[in-house]
């Protein structure tokens, strides 16, 4: 008999559980997504700083270096994106890369474009939830629009700390920075 009461409650699920569950899965998807998008920068920077640099190394003495023009910057930062002729084409919209071929200005202005299109997208969600009247949908846009609330003051705060990682690239560039575990966490900071 005993075992038949223990098995009523089965299957029955806790309603504040079940929203403290999705209230952390959509905190894990919003981390993600942020993470993603700071990863991309960070990678189209490094692989741009590289190909220039590997560009700059391998011209010999007797060849002069021939300058890189700033279209094919942005086609090599690019490159390794999986959608190389949408990147082209947000970061030529700017005006701002028509003269520079330096990555940490592109990077820079690769987060403009980043800022600049979840902009574009912020009003979305509550323009289709005013057109939808079904609770479950308004719901679900809901949530894209903290994602995309949240992804933009990312993005904002991102630039900041990539600025202070550009300085500190900068440094060790310049031979002022150490690489390794020595020091102070205060000290590597200030790099």
């Amino acid at each position: 008999m005993d075992t038949i009461k223990s098995f009523k409650g089965y299957g029955k699920v806790d309603e504040l559980e079940e929203r403290a569950f999705w209230h952390n899965t959509r905190k894990r998807l919003l981390i993600l997504i942020v993470l993603a998008i700071v990863l991309m920068a960070v990678i189209i920077a490094a692989v741009a700083g590289t190909v220039i640099h590997n560009r700059n190394a391998a011209a010999s003495d007797e060849i002069p270096p021939t300058p890189t023009s700033p279209a094919a910057s942005i086609k090599a930062v690019c490159s390794v994106t999986h959608y190389p002729d949408l990147c082209v084409s947000s970061i030529q919209k700017l005006e701002s890369t028509n003269s520079t071929t330096d990555p940490e200005e592109i990077f820079k202005i690769s987060l403009q474009v980043v800022l600049s299109e979840l902009l574009n997208i912020s009003s979305l969600p509550n323009s289709l939830m005013l057109k939808i009247h079904d609770d479950r949908v308004k719901a679900a846009l809901s949530v894209c629009q903290t994602i995309i609330d949240n992804a933009i003051d990312r993005t904002m705060d991102g630039g900041k700390q990539d600025e202070k990682i550009l300085s500190a690239a900068a440094g060790l560039r310049r031979g002022r920075g150490r690489i390794g575990g020595g020091g102070t966490s205060g000290e590597r900071e200030e790099l």
